[in-house]
């Protein structure tokens, strides 16, 4: 089987393909229950996140290696990342008020979607 798609650096790429299902983004329900409510739901987001990423990154480590999995752990270290945190705990909904899953959208896209 031939996989294609958009490539990220030059030349070609050979090996196991592993896809990740890509999740909606979605949150138009979400109804504002307060701001500590919501910043409480973006912890509570956070940890989970944290948690399923670190267990896919180690079934990647044990089933295609650890280089493999760096992709993974390196999104659970931005995410501690100081500054990340105080842009998503400080961002407001725009037209509408601050709900925890506002703020991940623009401060979590891909870094080639911010340019």
């Amino acid at each position: 089987m031939i996989l294609r798609g958009i490539a990220a650096s030059d030349g070609i790429g050979l090996g196991r393909a592993v896809c990740v299902r890509e999740e909606s983004l979605d949150y138009s329900a979400v109804t504002y229950s307060g701001k500590d409510s919501e910043k409480a739901r973006l912890q509570e987001g956070i940890e989970r996140f944290n948690q399923r990423t670190s267990a896919m990154a180690a079934e990647i480590r044990e089933r295609v290696g650890q280089k493999e999995s760096e992709i993974l752990t390196g999104q659970v270290s931005m995410l501690a990342d100081p500054f990340m945190l105080s842009q998503m705990q400080a961002a407001p909904a725009p037209r509408r008020r601050w709900t925890a899953s506002a703020p991940c959208t623009p401060t979590c896209s891909p870094p080639w979607r911010m340019i």
